[in-house]
This record gives C-alpha cells, sequence and structure tokens, in this order.
C-alpha cells in the first residue's frame, strides 16, 4: 500500500487533467491508507508507519477538497480551510502520546504529529492568501488557527501561545469585515468589540 498510494498519486496528476473517478479512487485510497498506516504504527511499534500515517491525512484531504471544489466551483484558496482544521487535531493528538513519557515510540509519534500540526498551520495561514478578492477563506481559516492556538495554551499550559490566538483573531475578524464590505469606521468596530472580549476573556481567566 505505502507503493501503491504514491503510484496512484502520480498517475492521477501525471496522467488526467480532470477530476474522473481514479481522482476519487485516489483520495479514497489515501484515506484508507492512513487509517492502515495508524493502526500499523500502535499495533507493530513502527515510527515510519506512524510518519506515514501523520502524512497521509493532509493528502486525503487535500485531494477530497480539490474534488468538492471542482464539482462546486469554489476557489482553491478554501483548501488552506482543510488543513487548519487537522491542526487541532494533530496537536490534540500529539499531546496525548506525549504523556506516554516511559514509551519512546510514542513520544516519537508525539513529536511527529505536533511538529505536522505546526506546519500546517503555517501552511494553512498563507495558502488562505492566494485569494483575497474574498476573504472568507482567511477568515475562516485563521479563526480555526486562533483556536488552535488556545487550545495548545490550555493543554501545554503555555499562556504565551495565547499570543498567536490573539493575533489570528484580529487577522480572522479582519477579513471577515473586508469580506462583508463595511468601511474603515465599520472596520475599527470590530477591532474594538475583539478588543472587548479580549478584556473581558483575561478578566475572567484572572478571576479563577
Amino acid at each position: 500500500m505505502a507503493v501503491i498510494m504514491p503510484l496512484t498519486l502520480a498517475w492521477r496528476y501525471l496522467d488526467r487533467s480532470t477530476f474522473d473517478t481514479l481522482h476519487t479512487a485516489t483520495a479514497i485510497n489515501w484515506w484508507i491508507g492512513g487509517v492502515v498506516f495508524a493502526w500499523g504504527a500502535i499495533r507493530y511499534r513502527s515510527r515510519s508507519l506512524g510518519l506515514l500515517a501523520i502524512l497521509s491525512l493532509p493528502i486525503a484531504v487535500y485531494l477530497t477538497q480539490a474534488g468538492i471544489f471542482q464539482r462546486f466551483g469554489l476557489n482553491p484558496a478554501w483548501q488552506a480551510f482543510g488543513l487548519a482544521a487537522l491542526v487541532p487535531l494533530y496537536l490534540a493528538a500529539g499531546f496525548k502520546l506525549s504523556k506516554s513519557n516511559a514509551d519512546p515510540i510514542l513520544r516519537g509519534h508525539s513529536r511527529a504529529a505536533i511538529g505536522t500540526g505546526l506546519a500546517l498551520g503555517v501552511i494553512a495561514a498563507f495558502w488562505s492568501l492566494t485569494d483575497l478578492n474574498s476573504g472568507a477563506a482567511a477568515a475562516a481559516t485563521h479563526a480555526i488557527l486562533a483556536g488552535s492556538a488556545l487550545l495548545a495554551a490550555s493543554l501545554w499550559q503555555r499562556p504565551r501561545y495565547s499570543y498567536w490566538a490573539s493575533l489570528f483573531s484580529f487577522t480572522s475578524t479582519t477579513f471577515a469585515i473586508t469580506n462583508l464590505g463595511f468601511t474603515f469606521g465599520q472596520t475599527g468596530v470590530g477591532w474594538v468589540s475583539l478588543a472587548l472580549i479580549h478584556i473581558l476573556g483575561a478578566i475572567a481567566l484572572g478571576n479563577r
């Protein structure tokens, strides 16, 4: 399967220019492969299978979204949304696996999952900016990344990670307001509202 998956992917993009049955089969192949690799990584305590599982999921998401976007005429910038949605999943999985202090294999899987999650976050943040004619993709993507940063701050008890949440919430709000066609004055209202949310959140956390 580890050989068939990249071969079908190469065949799909080198030999076909349409989103036909081969594309669908390739996407399904990568989804199934990711599940099988994940099972094998745990069952046989394999670092290589764990890495294959971690890398298979983003490719499966990309292929699935590409077919959906082509059918409904959506801009490829929305690919960033699906990749961003994987970030909290990878961070949560990495955190859970990191608790296995006595198991070096699981800790290796943890580092790979966290590293891949961070890489996907960076890719998604910039990919969403490839189409600014509509800021919807960027707004939705950065909102998920803001939530991911809050999740990381909560899981690892690192308050400084919340700075990234503030940054992404600011960019998400800005892109959303721009997409709605508001004036500069109305944009200021959105920023002030976001600042108030930050202040109320800080007060709530300070009273805990």
